[in-house]
């Protein structure tokens, strides 16, 4: 009798699991990087199911179980408070829908080179979403995909997307560009169209194969934004620092302005001269300046090297800690300098030694540290 209700008890349970998973899937679990991820295995496909704990900067796993082909399960991260940032692995093919719908916090998204289609309402309602970089393996953007995603204001799309459906961009009020590379041969028309229709969207650049044609009719586009036919992608090379934004794409015509500007770029000691179009000489190129009708650019980063100084009150107060100033040529001056202050005594000036030392003063020419310290005397 013991043994009968141990096997009913074992039935039981084995029933409760097939239940819980999708036929002819295979629960699995792997741990990476500190997250446990929870997957289905479906023929050659794993179908990503949870991750736990959620960590705030969510980066997907190449692979899981040396799947390679995964898909993100649709609803997964629906409103998912903990999420500020995604990056989705070059493994992930799937966005599935309302995946990462109304995420209160997400401000950024990367889907990689893998993703091959971005489900319907995938993001829809993320309404702090400010950046999106689409990768150059999508080709189609669902139905609302990022949709009211009324805080987005960066779109960067890479060079296989064909087609956006119906309000793919849907309200999203403050997008003021839009850039689509070649390879795009639809966008949806008809009520409300794919994008937004108004708001700050104020440039739109197609394939120069649509001038001419109706393709933008219906889209929402044409009574709100200036349309440039073709596109060029930048390439921006820091020489030696570094730079957020790897590539950029732009419209033909337009000025670098129109299309969210050129990137900041860092180097320590270095302060950005600006963006020429050789390493060596070159013409420098600012937001104002014109795309060329060429379908590529690269634009390459000057740097002047700096000084930080320390001001060293030496025993009296100084409302300047500190001060970065340009060095290396003759006409490098420390120019203005603070004034310190102390107690019973006079402010003679600053001086290289705490004590003693050589006056520096506003047309002293600047050290070729990357740093020093004055002293108040």
């Amino acid at each position: 009798m013991k043994n009968k209700n141990i096997r009913r008890l074992v039935a039981s349970a084995a029933l409760v699991l097939s239940l819980g998973a999708a036929p002819g899937a295979r629960a699995n679990q792997q741990v990476v990087d500190s997250v446990t991820w929870t997957y289905e295995v479906n023929g050659a496909k794993a179908t990503i199911t949870g991750a736990s704990p959620l960590p705030s900067a969510l980066v997907f796993p190449n692979n899981l179980g040396g799947f390679t082909e995964m898909i993100i399960k649709d609803y997964l991260f629906q409103t998912r408070s903990v999420l500020k940032s995604v990056r989705i692995s070059d493994g992930v093919a799937v966005i599935g829908r309302y995946a990462f719908s109304k995420c209160p916090n997400l401000t950024s998204v990367n889907t990689g080179n893998g993703v091959k289609n971005i489900g319907e309402h995938a993001f829809i309602e993320c309404r702090n979403l400010k950046s999106v970089t689409i990768g150059n393996s999508v080709t189609n953007i669902g139905v609302w995909a990022f949709g009211y995603c009324t805080n987005l204001v960066s779109v960067e799309i890479g060079d296989g997307l064909r087609s956006v459906e119906n309000h793919g961009f849907g309200s999203c009020y403050r997008l003021r560009y839009l850039a689509f590379p070649d390879s795009l041969e639809s966008i949806a028309a008809g009520t409300g169209g794919a994008l937004t229709t108004g708001g700050d969207l104020n440039a739109v650049a197609v394939p120069k194969s649509w001038q001419g044609t109706d393709k933008l009719d219906g889209t929402g586009v044409r009574t709100y934004t200036k349309i440039y036919y073709g596109t060029q992608k930048v390439t921006f090379n820091p020489t030696g620092g570094a730079c957020e934004m790897a590539t950029h794409r732009v419209g033909i015509g337009a000025t670098y302005k129109e299309f969210g500007g050129l990137p900041e770029a860092t180097k320590p000691g270095s302060r950005l001269v600006g963006w020429f179009t050789d390493p060596g000489k070159g013409t420098q190129v600012t937001e104002d300046s014109t795309v060329p009708d060429t379908a590529t650019r690269t634009l390459y980063a000057r740097w002047k090297p700096t000084q930080t100084v320390t001001f060293d009150p030496n025993g009296g107060t100084c409302p300047t800690e500190t001060k970065i100033v340009d060095r290396g040529q003759a006409t490098d001056t420390y120019g203005w300098v603070p004034v310190a202050s102390r107690e019973y005594f006079a402010f003679l000036g600053w001086f290289s030694e705490k004590e003693g030392g050589e006056p520096v003063e506003f047309d002293t020419m600047v050290s070729s540290e990357a740093a020093r310290t004055l002293y108040a005397h």
